[in-house]
């Protein structure tokens, strides 16, 4: 028997998981702004009005003890997300949020930096030096060769370009009320890291549990 209660909380946090990376740019950089003392910009009109009333009340555009809170708890998503897809663009923009809103690197942002930057010294101190052209040795060292046509930009934007699809399924059906169980929301995600079945083979029913560990294990 389903779980319809636990259903709706993994549902909800998997909503907000999804929409974090969906809008993330804009999102952090809401918190950062917020953390600077900045008016922060946004294209959403209700977080646009909560910015300004909270301003007009306090005199600030929110607290930043908050948005560091807000954006180390992004940075636990980036993280799950990039120990998926192993797509360094993730960890890059991670090290961005830590650089821009002055936090402390967590262990795997470093780690990737440790890495690249090792990668990098070992070709700086070969002798003879190397000469010639050296694009495919800066790929090389920040782990952005990926087998294929299709490079770690492509990849970043179609994981981005898939998430929002599920995103705008979940939304959807829950303003219809409708279960998350169910054919429907199984396909939204057939694509994105679960093994298609064949065409002529009907869709299996899934529970959000299962889907969600078929999306990304973040709960």
């Amino acid at each position: 028997m389903v779980d319809w209660d636990k259903e709706w909380r993994q549902a909800n946090a998997l909503e907000y998981y999804l929409g974090y990376l969906v809008h993330m740019g804009e999102n952090d950089g809401i918190e950062i702004s917020i953390i600077r003392g900045e008016k922060p910009e946004t294209t959403n009109p209700l977080m646009k009005n909560a910015l300004e009333r909270n301003f007009a009340v306090t005199g600030r555009w929110g607290d930043p003890n908050q948005a560091r809170f807000d954006l180390e708890h992004n940075l636990t998503l980036l993280e799950n997300v990039y120990r998926h897809t192993k797509n360094p663009l993730f960890a890059m923009h991670g090290l961005k949020i830590c650089l821009d809103a002055d936090l402390n690197l967590p262990p795997w942002i470093k780690t990737y930096v440790q890495n690249s930057t090792s990668r990098l010294m070992r070709f700086a101190n070969m002798n003879p030096p190397i000469t010639g052209p050296t694009d495919g040795l800066f790929t090389e060292c920040f782990a952005f060769i990926k087998k294929g046509n299709e490079t770690w930009f492509m990849h970043f934007q179609k994981v981005i370009n898939q998430l929002r699809d599920v995103l705008t399924l979940m939304r959807h059906r829950h303003k219809t009320g409708e279960t998350w169980s169910d054919a429907h929301t199984y396909l939204a995600a057939e694509n994105m890291f679960i093994s298609s079945a064949g065409p002529d083979d009907p869709p299996a029913l899934r529970t959000l549990d299962e889907l969600r560990r078929a999306i990304l294990p973040i709960l």
